[in-house]
């Protein structure tokens, strides 16, 4: 070939890529950014259906305060039974005098609960202040003497009295014939018959059927 009419292969024009615009990356990384969310989400509830499910706690078992309990039972007027106080052998044939040995001069209140026998606890069945304490600070102002405990005579009755000094002693009422007081401390356990004038002024407050139980 005639070197003049030889022709010179030149390199092909390379091939110019288009560069993206800035917004079309930014809906590319959107993109791409959802699709991962959209991942984790079908992840996550995967796992929930997979895992089982959370424990149920144990319930836990209720305690008792007894000093609450205490507390609300007065304020509905019910009072619940104390423990009986234990027996001192010596104190039986001692001659006391209840309104003395528990300190029941210039009383203020004195409160009348009455023994529920179908639940065992004591509903309040009067609270007397003023003149209305007048037979009974009669009746406790007596000398008698102490028995051994009659264990088959339950506590028919409970009297709280408040005392001068605003304390509050509680003692037990039996009722056999006659009111046998208990519960006063200076009684070691022992009981203390009192006399007809003390069933007079109890007499008023108690249902028929202990009312029943006394010789009037």
């Amino acid at each position: 070939m005639d070197p003049q009419y030889q022709q010179y292969s030149s390199p092909p024009p390379p091939i110019r890529r288009r560069a993206m615009d800035p917004w079309t990356l930014a809906a590319l990384g959107a993109a791409i950014l959802a699709g991962c969310a959209c991942c984790g989400a079908v992840g996550v509830f995967v796992l929930f259906l997979v895992l089982p499910g959370p424990t149920a706690p144990t319930t836990p078992i209720s305690t008792i305060d007894a000093t609450a309990a205490l507390a609300a039972a007065a304020q509905a007027g019910t009072i619940l039974p104390g423990a009986k106080p234990s027996l001192d052998p010596a104190s039986v044939g001692k001659i006391i005098n209840p309104y003395i040995d528990a300190n029941l001069q210039n009383m203020s209140v004195l409160q009348i609960d009455i023994l529920d026998t179908a639940s065992g606890n004591y509903t309040r069945a009067a609270q007397l202040q003023g003149t209305d304490l007048n037979i009974f600070t009669e009746s406790f102002n007596i000398s008698v003497q102490t028995v051994a405990p009659n264990t088959d005579c339950p506590d028919h009755v409970r009297l709280s009295v408040t005392r001068q000094d605003q304390t509050v002693i509680t003692m037990a009422a039996c009722l056999k014939g006659v009111v046998i007081l208990r519960g006063i401390p200076d009684l070691g356990g022992a009981d203390a018959p009192m006399g007809p004038r003390f069933t007079d002024a109890l007499a008023p407050y108690l249902p028929d059927d202990l009312k029943r139980l006394l010789n009037f």
